[in-house]
């Protein structure tokens, strides 16, 4: 994609509509959160690296525009435009409909079991767990072990979710990443495991950044980077599958990583659950934990 021109997912206009006004929630280096509506739209200058609810100003200019906003500078769009009033500097407006629309929506059911296979032979080459992000406690990888169970029941599944979310540092926990990286995997595979309750727990639990990265995963909305990774399973491309891969781990500290993980415990969930006689006893077992 050219960087000289604005890009947004198109998850803005699916979820936001055009006419909203919002504030700077957060600044970092070379982006920014806006809150509108309870949801951050994440804006940079990066239109390889669009959240799941993002717009990529164009380079140069999106630097400077960027980097005169402050906490709280208003946001406005309507119909046609949407304008940042920054601080510092004057006003700075793009039309609508010079705005390219980058596709975000993950199709439900989209993954067969045959493309989650690939999914789980790739993500189980790269020893992905020794450098996660949330230290591997006896309660996390039972919680973890939850996720994979083909007998477990799905209110235990949701608990474990739950429990997760929040745990570990930073704007988006490794718990969080971890269920995202879960959660877009069963969603492709045509289970939903991100409902509205657990939405709402993730608002009571986590962080803004997160919480709005899980809400617009309960409708297949996603990154550009795992939008990436989906396409590759798409075409059964396993370069392209491996390259999008990298590309995560350029996210974040342990964000890619923890992602990656989330993924591999979803492609091990639809494994599990499609073979449930597979292993010791029909249990799929990811740790031994002392005392089992």
């Amino acid at each position: 994609m050219s960087a000289s021109i604005p890009y947004a997912s198109a998850s803005v206009w699916e979820h936001l509509g055009t006419d909203w006004v919002g504030q700077v929630h957060s600044k970092f280096r070379t982006s920014l959160n806006v809150e509108v509506e309870g949801l951050l739209l994440h804006i940079g200058h990066n239109p390889n690296r669009l959240s799941g609810l993002g717009m990529s100003l164009p380079q140069g200019e999106g630097g400077l525009v960027i980097e005169d906003m402050a906490i709280g500078d208003l946001v406005r769009s309507t119909s046609q435009k949407v304008s940042l009033f920054p601080s510092r500097g004057l006003p700075v407006v793009y039309r609508w409909l010079d705005i390219q629309k980058v596709a975000s929506t993950v199709a439900f059911g989209s993954l067969a079991p045959q493309d989650l296979e690939l999914l789980e032979t790739t993500l189980g080459a790269m020893r992905l767990k020794s450098r996660l992000g949330l230290d591997l406690t006896e309660e996390v990888r039972e919680r973890l072990d939850t996720l994979v169970q083909p007998g477990a029941a799905e209110v235990d599944r949701r608990r474990a979710i739950e429990w997760l979310l929040g745990r570990g540092l930073g704007l988006t926990p490794s718990g969080d990443d971890i269920v995202a990286g879960y959660a877009f995997v069963m969603w492709a595979n045509g289970r939903d495991v991100l409902d509205a309750r657990l939405r709402v727990s993730a608002r009571l639990k986590t962080t803004p950044v997160s919480a709005t990265m899980l809400h617009m995963l309960g409708f297949g909305e996603v990154s550009s980077a795992v939008m990436a990774v989906w396409n590759a399973l798409l075409a059964h491309d396993e370069g392209a599958l491996k390259d999008a891969l990298n590309g995560l781990l350029d996210l974040g500290h342990t964000s890619g990583i923890d992602t990656m993980y989330g993924m591999l415990l979803g492609a091990r969930t639809v494994r599990a659950q499609n073979h449930p006689n597979a292993g010791v006893g029909g249990k799929v077992e990811l740790f031994h934990v002392r005392g089992k």
